[in-house]
């Protein structure tokens, strides 16, 4: 898609409006250089509104600060990056629409999108520009980072064993209490309820979770591990399964699960946090500068 820049201030009111529609309007000016308006909610489809001149220097703008924690080298990501080509004469194409991807935040892994990721909280958004060296084009990266597990008052689930519950600890990691009693039927409960997309029969997401035997002591956890778990919920037991489709993004959800509707060794426990829906094929996002990005393996 191309379009001519309009007058600075023109371009304000035109994207506040296309904000208003889509949910979420980001902007912030840096001085000099150019001016990225980028709407869409966190985690969404992006497209941006520009204004400015190219300058020779790269600009990094972080229009929403989120609330998270900060991210660390080593530890677990969640983004989403979407790349557009702009031109001094007003001209922008979409190199790279987005998906949301699981990482390790590393060099390694992100390339030169680490720089952007270390340090930056959860629930932000980034927008870093990379100028030519003759200041006739430039490349707009927009990083949008998803939390990585779900915050909110926890709702104690009714019709569990008597003595179970749920729990975190300091750094909001949740666990289960259980007193080993036998689970006649399969249950789930959501403790913490999202607002996103439900959860199909067919899609993949994007989560965090937790299996506990019936005295609570954690079998699994991806909790803390370098990379959230990818999850297609046609491919999983039916104990999983019913903790997964209807759902929505955003929700933190336990299951209760005898062992016949599990993995058959014993009744379990799960705590699943529901972070994003996922790709059938998770993709690497485009690195700057290159305009491509490359097939990632999916987390098991």
């Amino acid at each position: 898609m191309k379009f001519h820049v309009l007058p600075s201030v023109i371009a304000v009111l035109i994207s506040v409006v296309i904000g208003l529609v889509l949910g979420v309007v980001s902007s912030q000016k840096s001085g000099d250089g150019l001016n990225v308006v980028a709407n869409g909610n966190l985690g969404g489809p992006v497209s941006i509104t520009v204004s400015g001149a190219i300058t020779a220097h790269k600009q990094q703008l972080t229009p929403i600060k989120g609330e998270g924690p900060a991210i660390a080298d080593g530890k677990q990501v969640l983004l989403r990056v979407s790349n557009f080509a702009y031109t001094a004469d007003g001209f922008m194409s979409t190199i790279n629409s987005g998906a949301v991807r699981a990482a390790t935040a590393s060099q390694k892994e992100l390339g030169d999108l680490f720089p952007l990721v270390k340090g930056a909280t959860e629930g932000s958004r980034v927008v870093a520009i990379y100028p030519d060296k003759s200041k006739v084009s430039a490349e707009i990266v927009v990083l949008d980072l998803l939390p990585t597990a779900v915050r909110g008052k926890m709702i104690q689930p009714q019709g569990f064993p008597q003595g179970f519950s749920v729990v975190e600890d300091a750094r909001g990691v949740p666990t289960v209490r259980a007193a080993g009693t036998a689970l006649g039927a399969s249950r789930v409960a959501v403790l913490v309820q999202g607002n996103g997309k439900q959860v199909g029969a067919n899609d993949a997401i994007y989560a965090n979770y937790l299996i506990a035997d019936s005295r609570g002591q954690v079998r699994e956890s991806t909790f803390g591990r370098p990379a959230v778990a990818y999850i297609e919920a046609a491919k999983t037991f039916p104990g999983l399964n019913s903790a997964i489709v209807d759902q929505r993004v955003g929700s933190r959800v336990v299951a209760a699960v005898p062992a016949a509707q599990g993995r058959g060794d014993g009744d379990i426990f799960i705590i699943l946090d529901i972070l994003a829906q996922a790709d059938k094929a998770p993709v690497q996002p485009a690195t700057p500068g290159t305009g491509s990005g490359a097939h990632q393996n999916s987390v098991k």
